[in-house]
């Protein structure tokens, strides 16, 4: 098996998001712009969970940095 052979093995065996991955770091070495760059803001934000809200926010910040800065979000 050639070693062209073995990294298309390889991809295809990764799951979808990997491939993309994949595909970013090709197009990298390539000195090319990856597809993920040409995603509109909307696209970039699709995975992320919109279920939070700005008190469950406040929260979790004050969990991980404490109250120091909380007039800076009021």
């Amino acid at each position: 098996m050639t070693l062209a052979q073995t990294i298309i093995q390889k991809v295809l065996e990764l799951p979808a998001d990997k491939q993309l991955k994949v595909l970013d770091v090709v197009s990298q070495l390539e000195g090319r712009k990856s597809q993920r760059e040409y995603r509109d803001a909307e696209g970039l934000l699709a995975d992320v969970p919109s279920g939070l809200t700005f008190d469950d926010f406040q929260k979790n910040r004050q969990e991980m940095w404490g109250s120091s800065s909380d007039h800076e979000l009021e």
